[in-house]
């Protein structure tokens, strides 16, 4: 397999991808999807906003949905409502279709595209006036094609014009290998091994961003036993997986159904410990079920996840979090645990709160023997946990329908 990397200009030469920067806006007057516009997601002026979302086959005649016009506009009121600084898209099955998006959302949005994964292939749409400094890699993982299901990795580096300009920041952008059989696990398995292996020396360098379609879950494997990728989720050192929330939550991200009550929790965002004070919450985007008449035949079975991080220009990161969600969790500790662990707990308002541990099999014990009142505050929760086998857990505090989760480790 071709392993050279030489210099930009050989790599560019390379790469048989897409980077346009279009300035029209013509075409989204052109055309009209039929129903009410799409509602504009609020945002922080101080935030970097990152979205993720598969497209389901984007602008393929051969496979659904139906209307490729239709899928297109649609994509393009979902991305310009999302107002996100960078989108990272998987299954783009059509250059064109790909050019009509750009073509619809105009400046200051560019698009990449990757040389890799025909006919469902990755790609960027990021604002050229928030990212700066942009190199593109689509070839680092070439030696592991097999393992990628040949979509290799489409890798953004880039320097956000908000909160800390010096930092680089690092997005990857993934499309795992799908179905439930043995060699289709083992290869999301090994591209896992590949994937941490590549960031593990570049995490604390960066500010980095894995998102993408995984085709399982991080908290244990959809298809049974544990996940391909519990070795990220359980690196607590350097990794941060947000999404774990949704897998507890059962917060579907691709749809098994029309209204999406049904489906599995396989589009993710991983991101560098150092990024996890940042997170002001990730978003499943459902509104768009209603909104979207008939989202997932005529738009996609997969539903967008968004995620804010809040980069405050002069005063760093926000504190406890406390305005932004209603519970936070602080390290558990002593971590590793054993018999006793104690859980910082922060909510905004009083209520009723309830512990809960989930093992890689999906399996869930609550830690408490009846939910706790908690009075708005900070709070330390003791919990005797001689009764869970040892083990890795995600741990998660639950109070008035919202939850945090982390990931811990029992040892005895």
């Amino acid at each position: 397999m071709e392993t050279d990397r030489a210099g930009e200009k050989v790599l560019r030469m390379r790469l048989s991808m897409i980077l346009i920067g279009m300035a029209c806006v013509g075409a989204a007057a052109a055309s009209s999807s039929g129903h009410a516009p799409v509602p504009n997601v609020g945002r922080d002026a101080d935030s970097l906003v990152v979205v993720t979302w598969n497209v389901e086959w984007f602008g393929h005649a051969g496979y659904p949905p139906a209307n490729d016009a239709l899928q297109i506009i649609n994509v393009a009121e979902v991305l310009r409502a999302t107002r996100a600084d960078v989108y990272a898209l998987q299954e783009i099955a059509s250059e064109g279709a790909f050019h009509q998006l750009l073509t619809m959302l105009g400046s200051p949005y560019v698009g990449i595209l990757s040389s890799s994964g025909s006919p469902q292939r990755l790609a960027f749409v990021y604002n050229a006036d928030v990212l700066r400094g942009v190199q593109v890699l689509d070839r680092e993982f070439t030696p592991h094609s097999h393992s990628f299901a040949n979509r290799l990795p489409l890798i953004l580096h880039g320097k956000p014009g908000v909160g800390d300009q010096e930092v680089p920041w690092t997005f990857i952008t993934v499309h795992m290998k799908a179905f439930f059989d043995a060699d289709s696990r083992a290869r999301r398995a090994l591209a896992a091994v590949a994937l941490k292996e590549y960031t593990d020396s570049r995490v604390a360098r960066s500010r980095l961003v894995v998102l993408g379609d995984f085709n399982d879950d991080f908290t244990y494997s959809i298809g049974g036993g544990e996940s391909p990728y519990a070795s990220l989720l359980l690196d607590t050192i350097r990794y941060y997986v947000p999404t774990a929330t949704l897998s507890v939550a059962n917060g579907y991200t691709y749809c098994g159904n029309a209204d999406c009550t049904s489906g599995s929790v396989i589009d993710h965002v991983l991101t560098g410990r150092n990024l996890e004070p940042y997170v002001s919450g990730i978003e499943r985007m459902e509104n768009l079920l209603s909104t979207v008449p008939a989202f997932v035949s005529t738009t996609s079975d997969h539903l967008p996840l968004r995620v804010a991080f809040h980069l405050a220009r002069s005063h760093g990161p926000p504190a406890a979090g406390i305005g932004r969600q209603a519970i936070v969790m602080g390290p558990p500790f002593p971590h590793p645990f054993g018999a006793r662990l104690t859980v910082p707990i922060e909510v905004a308002s009083s209520g009723w709160m309830d512990l809960a541990a989930i093992d890689l099999l999906g399996r869930t014990q609550s830690l408490l023997n009846a939910t706790l009142w908690l009075e708005a505050g900070g709070h330390h929760v003791t919990v005797d946990t001689r009764h869970l086998a040892p083990g890795p857990r995600v741990l998660c505090a639950i109070i008035m329908s919202e939850r945090t989760c982390r990931t811990v480790v029992k040892v005895r």
